[in-house]
């Protein structure tokens, strides 16, 4: 009798800890709509075919070999300004950050949410001569994580001068896709500026979530 209340306690306490670990409250996080209810994400006419492009990745850079401006050191304090609010989660021994200011124009990929088989999906597009030219895009630019010769990724509103909105509201349609996504193949914690992707990767380094979980700015909205 005694080995069956300690099973049950066991198995009690193993199943709490589970919850514990894995449980996320949405409800908590202040976004302005309820992620389990429909919602139309609204496109704009202009430049349409920039709304609708089939020639998206999930994995920027994976295969390409990166190809940078070569900014004097002084041209760089101004170049890097957009990722100074981050650069604290990132040790530079550990990881290499590069901005999108630091990447050759060609290269530069921007975020945006379509939808394939009735289902939303966040996609990453690089740059086509109409948003270098008119600089109008659907979505922010990302900045680039490198360690160990594998991406992660930084959605930065900043570079689209969107300071006074909040990522909750400003990139919903973002986070709406991320929440209904089952193989989502990044781990997701944002604040009011920044959406960082980290890759699942074994090669890529997780000294940075430790460095997310100590700041309370920093949450996790998808692991």
């Amino acid at each position: 009798m005694k080995v069956l209340f300690l099973l049950l306690m066991l198995t009690l306490c193993l199943s709490a800890c589970t919850f514990d670990e894995n449980d996320i409250d949405y409800t908590k996080m202040g976004f302005p709509y309820d992620f389990n209810e429909p919602y139309q994400i609204e496109y704009t006419d202009l430049f349409l075919e920039d709304f609708w492009r089939t020639d998206g990745t999930l994995y920027p850079y994976e295969n390409d070999q990166i190809n940078f401006i070569n900014w004097s050191d002084e041209e760089l304090i101004s170049v890097r300004s957009n990722i100074e609010g981050y650069l604290q989660y990132f040790d530079s021994n550990v990881y290499n950050i590069y901005s999108r200011n630091e990447i050759d124009q060609q290269q530069r990929y921007y975020t945006d949410v379509v939808k394939i088989e009735d289902k939303y999906q966040v996609i990453f597009y690089r740059d086509n001569q109409n948003t270098i030219f008119w600089n109008i895009r659907p979505g922010d630019y990302i900045d680039v994580i490198e360690s160990n010769g594998v991406y992660s990724y930084v959605l930065n509103k900043k570079y689209l001068g969107y300071d006074e909105i909040d990522n909750r509201e400003h990139n919903f349609r973002v986070f709406y896709a991320i929440y209904h996504s089952i193989d989502f193949p990044y781990i997701v914690y944002f604040n009011e500026d920044y959406i960082f992707f980290i890759n699942r990767s074994s090669s890529f380094s997780k000294d940075c979530i430790t460095q997310f979980h100590s700041d309370s700015d920093i949450i996790l909205f998808k692991d």
